[in-house]
């Protein structure tokens, strides 16, 4: 919620409002914030249910600016809490010895990188977990032979969670896939851009991807180092929004959700992109269930997450 501390963003000219009036009506506050009734109210939910804001009987009233900022710091504090989680994860790779390496790791070629892709996901019991990352081993070649493969191994009773990078959903081939697998039962999420390519067989077996040029693939047996790749990727799960595997939105559709996250109310939009404003009513709510989102805000975050602004 840190946008309510910036006046040039719609929560913060709504909030601005509230400081200054003390107290007021919806009328009120779109007035003073200039902004469409419509978008000041969506606006005035969010500050409600972040606590910076409280109704009462066809009025609003901020909380303090104190108790504002205390909140925001709190919430700061914690994103830097998970950064250093995530940074600790990493850390944990680093400093082994060339032994204990040696052990746990199988460098292997280019050539055996296809081959080591399957031998993961047919070691796996219980589940599969995918940091898929492009470029992908094999090419368009290998597509069709890894959705069969994957296929047969949730047929088998394999659970697949799979992150993808956003630039998957960039190729039309290899989104229809995902699509398909995603009926099958993959669990499907994405992230504006993955650090790295890896595959995670239960607890017992891994194998991160290089990027081409950067050396061979490492085939990652039980040890520290295979515990840690296993804390990254649930990390990113978690920080990964659900994959919509209908496509990657227009052009259109991003100049939209661009001039919704901004504020902008409808009629604004229809007039600025010569549309009507029932096209527009009818493409926002189409993006806010591809998004999963209930609010312009919250569209405009998934929207970020995606990629798609």
């Amino acid at each position: 919620m840190y946008e309510v501390l910036e006046p040039d963003t719609a929560h913060g000219r709504v909030y601005r409002a509230l400081v200054a009036a003390g107290s007021a009506d919806l009328d009120e506050l779109a007035g003073c914030a200039r902004m469409d009734p419509d978008a000041v109210r969506a606006v005035l939910d969010e500050l409600c249910a972040a606590d910076v804001a409280r109704a009462a009987g066809g009025t609003w009233t901020a909380t303090s600016p104190e108790r504002t900022v205390a909140a925001v710091l709190v919430a700061e504090e914690r994103r830097r809490s998970r950064m250093w989680e995530l940074a600790g994860a990493l850390d944990a790779l680093h400093g082994r010895s060339a032994r204990s390496c040696a052990a746990a790791v199988e460098v292997g070629t280019d050539a055996e990188l296809v081959e080591w892709v399957d031998r993961v996901q047919r070691h796996a019991e219980r589940e599969v977990r995918w940091l898929d990352r492009p470029p992908h081993p094999g090419g368009a070649a290998r597509l069709a032979d890894q959705e069969r493969l994957q296929v047969a191994r949730m047929s088998a009773g394999v659970r697949y969670r799979v992150v993808h990078d956003q630039r998957v959903t960039t190729d039309p081939d290899r989104l229809a896939a995902t699509g398909r697998l995603v009926d099958w039962g993959e669990q499907a999420r994405v992230l504006a851009a993955l650090p790295v390519g890896l595959l995670l067989a239960d607890d017992r077996m891994g194998l991160l991807v290089p990027e081409p040029g950067h050396g061979g693939a490492l085939l990652l047996h039980p040890s520290s180092m295979l515990t840690a790749f296993t804390g990254v990727f649930e990390s990113l799960w978690r920080l990964a929004v659900p994959l919509s595997p209908a496509g990657a939105v227009t052009a259109e559709d991003r100049s939209i959700l661009s001039l919704m996250a901004s504020g902008v109310p409808d009629e604004a939009i229809a007039r600025r992109l010569a549309l009507s404003r029932r096209t527009v009513v009818r493409r926002v709510a189409a993006l806010f269930e591809r998004l999963g989102a209930t609010s312009r805000f919250q569209a405009g975050v998934q929207a970020a997450h995606r990629g798609w602004l």
